[in-house]
């Protein structure tokens, strides 16, 4: 499905006018028409009405501008420091050598380094060690 073209019309401030054009109404989804309205009219969220518009093809900046919104802007930059937490399973834990949950691994990992690290071709390159004989 090609998306329809839209243009934009403003005749009163926050009020927007749409019209549709070079999209044959047959070709037009019939929902699209009133997902627009039930949004403008309160009855749909912002972001319900992007779901719905996207799932019928329609990309992201176009169903923006159908209901009168500007796409939003990228992501500032993250600020440094904080804490990150993660919720998981805690395992019992036991010998680091023997783990046999990713959790148990995720709790050690930053304390615990490994004396090699296997590569994908089935070498070791030293990590703790130093080499071997």
């Amino acid at each position: 499905m090609t998306p329809a073209h839209v243009t934009r019309m403003f005749d009163q401030p926050r009020k927007v006018i749409l019209e549709m054009t070079h999209t044959p109404p047959a070709k037009r989804h019939s929902a699209l028409t009133a997902y627009v309205k039930d949004c403008q009219a309160g009855k749909l969220s912002r972001r319900e009405f992007l779901s719905r518009a996207t799932a019928l093809g329609l990309a992201t900046p176009l169903a923006y501008g159908l209901i009168g919104l500007q796409t939003p802007s990228k992501a500032q930059t993250p600020k440094m420091g904080g804490t990150l937490r993660i919720e998981m399973p805690v395992k019992a834990s036991k010998e680091p050598r023997t783990f046999d949950w990713p959790e148990l691994a995720n709790i050690t990992r930053g304390c615990l380094e490994y004396l090699v690290q296997n590569e994908r071709d089935g070498s070791f390159t030293p990590v703790l060690l130093e080499g071997w004989s």
